[in-house]
């Protein structure tokens, strides 16, 4: 559109468009780097490099990665964490279970829905990360089903929670 119609647009408009093609050139790549990581979790081939990372700042960039969805159902994305919560963690690794949860949360949670993330340290060792949704729910003897590799069943929606050993949990 904007290549047909070029001088039909102000400079304003063509900036607000050039804008968000890049946004969303930069989500994209994104995603793509993000399925690259976790096909090579998938088969054994991701090297640990841990780091310190400010896992506000890194919550915030998985947000702004799956807005545009969200916003299509118009669910809010809401976090409750401290903007000074360091994490020593592999931040590939956390990137791709963060926007794995997320855009789990979003395909499961209805229109006008929320989803809240929130995180505190327990000790030196451990941070309790809890991420909440407005979904239907799974029961409790479905949770374990869900990671395990030859169980394949779908439901329609799910809130749930589990412990990791970060300590994650899924309200």
């Amino acid at each position: 559109m904007l290549i047909e119609d070029f001088n039909d647009f102000s400079d304003e408009e063509k900036i607000t468009y050039l804008k968000e093609m890049q946004k969303t050139s930069k989500s994209s790549h994104e995603l793509l780097n993000n399925l690259l990581q976790w096909s090579r979790s998938q088969t054994g081939r991701i090297k640990y490099s841990p780091s310190r990372i400010n896992f506000n700042e890194l919550l915030n960039e998985n947000y702004e990665l799956v807005q545009k969805t969200a916003d299509m159902k118009n669910i809010e994305l809401k976090s409750k964490v401290d903007d000074d919560l360091f994490l020593q963690a592999d931040e590939d690794m956390v990137t791709t279970i963060l926007r794995n949860l997320l855009t789990n949360a979003i395909k499961f949670t209805p229109k006008d829905g929320k989803i809240t993330v929130s995180a505190k340290s327990e000790d030196s060792n451990f941070v309790h990360l809890s991420l909440a949704d407005t979904g239907i729910g799974i029961e409790p003897e479905r949770v374990d089903k869900i990671f395990q590799i030859d169980e394949t069943e779908s439901t329609e929606g799910t809130t749930w929670r589990k412990r990791f050993r970060i300590r994650i949990d899924f309200i």
